[in-house]
């Protein structure tokens, strides 16, 4: 799978899976090159909380690929 299917194919539907907060973080973080500290002091949450938050779309991203029959990573 390339970057631009998985683009294509993953975001959208991930997109439609996590909170819009969550995926906001989470793209500014793998897409943005946003640091979590940045991305904790933007929003005003712990670093901790972004962490969490990271983990837990990045789990839903490889169920969803998993869903698809491309295994990540």
């Amino acid at each position: 799978m390339t970057d631009r299917d998985f683009k294509q194919l993953l975001l959208p539907r991930l997109r439609q899976i996590v909170s819009p907060k969550d995926f906001t973080i989470y793209h500014l973080i793998s897409f943005d090159g946003w640091t979590p500290v940045q991305v904790a002091q933007h929003f005003g949450m712990r670093r901790g909380t972004v962490d969490t938050i990271l983990c837990r779309t990045r789990q839903a991203a490889r169920r969803e690929l998993a869903r698809i029959g491309e295994p990540l990573g």
